[in-house]
């Protein structure tokens, strides 16, 4: 029998720890033994989550410092995202319990996305993997904003793109990070990457709470990916891995700043 899934109901948290829990969990599932972890969470203030290659030149500091937010560099690649408003997700799996034919980046990132797609369906959402029959990808290539730019393996609800993802694979590991809009957010996306105030597309229809669509998405990656889901927490072992990275990593200018 495959190995079930343990699946996190996290709490919000801040930026940095949220980025230390993801790698904890991913150094976690790369060791014998290890399972794959879906987490779902959430952060206690708005924040930037930027991506691993990705120059902060792309990012107005100004107006982050001036609204409070909080700014993390990944450990994943792609683009910036916004965070407060949203449902985020950190996926860890061992490369070898990946299936056949699906172990690319791409075809990885279809098969784990079939999970979200699945769990946004149930709530009556037009969701889909893939742009839309006869449309152009857009590709926005003057903005850092993850949710500017499209491409044909991204989930889309209706024309609108419903997630943000990225993957790094590390120890014979991956680790996708993910997030879904839900609300709209408190601060204005535009101002942080144009300078310009914008209004942000929303995928959601509102009176959908964060909640139902992390329970929707527990079950679409129940059901898409025929795995067996086992509720679980944090070990001792992985929150004080989080501390660590979290201090010494992911709250330090060296790390968010080192690329200019």
């Amino acid at each position: 029998m495959d190995q079930p899934w343990r699946v996190i109901l996290d709490k919000d948290r801040s930026a940095a720890m949220n980025m230390a829990l993801d790698e904890a969990l991913h150094l976690s599932c790369a060791e014998p033994g290890g399972s794959p972890t879906l987490r779902l969470y959430g952060w206690n203030k708005p924040s930037l989550s930027i991506g691993y290659s990705q120059r902060m030149g792309d990012v107005c500091m100004e107006y982050c410092k001036s609204a409070g937010m909080e700014i993390v560099r990944r450990p994943t690649g792609g683009r910036a995202v916004l965070h407060g408003h949203d449902v985020t997700f950190g996926i860890s799996i061992k490369e070898d319990r990946i299936p056949e034919g699906c172990t690319g980046v791409r075809t990885s990132h279809k098969w784990l996305m079939a999970g979200i797609v699945e769990g946004l369906k149930s709530l009556n959402l037009q969701a889909d993997l893939g742009a839309n029959p006869g449309d152009k990808v857009l590709r926005h290539a003057h903005t850092g904003n993850c949710f500017a730019h499209t491409a044909e393996c991204d989930v889309r609800v209706g024309a609108v793109k419903a997630v943000g993802a990225a993957q790094v694979r590390r120890f014979g590991a991956l680790l996708q990070q993910g997030s879904v809009p839900v609300n709209r957010p408190t601060v204005d996306i535009g101002r942080i990457f144009t300078g310009r105030a914008e209004e942000m597309q929303l995928p959601i229809p509102s009176g959908i709470s964060k909640e139902a669509i992390q329970k929707a998405i527990v079950e679409g990656f129940r059901q898409a990916l025929g795995i067996q889901i086992l509720a679980g927490g944090l070990t001792e072992r992985e929150i004080e891995t989080a501390k660590s990275l979290a201090s010494n990593k992911y709250s330090t200018d060296e790390w968010t700043f080192r690329l200019l």
